[in-house]
């Protein structure tokens, strides 16, 4: 599980680091980022909540995948 978070956190910063990345996203992104450090179970389902309240409108729709496969991804070891 530790190297999904693993994968997970690379994923966002791979988002963060897109030139279409909002600053917005960007700090919704890095909050994630730090929730998902935190325990185990917890860290999963506030960093998928988080996400899930992300506004992804105006967003480029290939970050907008991104984000929704990132939710997936979180999701299918909740």
């Amino acid at each position: 599980m530790e190297n999904q978070i693993a994968e997970a956190l690379e994923l966002i910063e791979i988002l963060k680091e897109d030139q279409d990345c909002s600053k917005k996203l960007g700090e919704g992104l890095t909050a994630i980022s730090t929730l998902l450090k935190g325990d185990l179970e917890l860290r999963v389902q506030k960093g998928v909540h988080a996400l899930e309240e992300l506004d992804l409108q105006g967003m480029p729709s290939h970050l907008r995948s991104q984000v929704w496969e990132l939710i997936s991804f979180l999701e299918s070891f909740a």
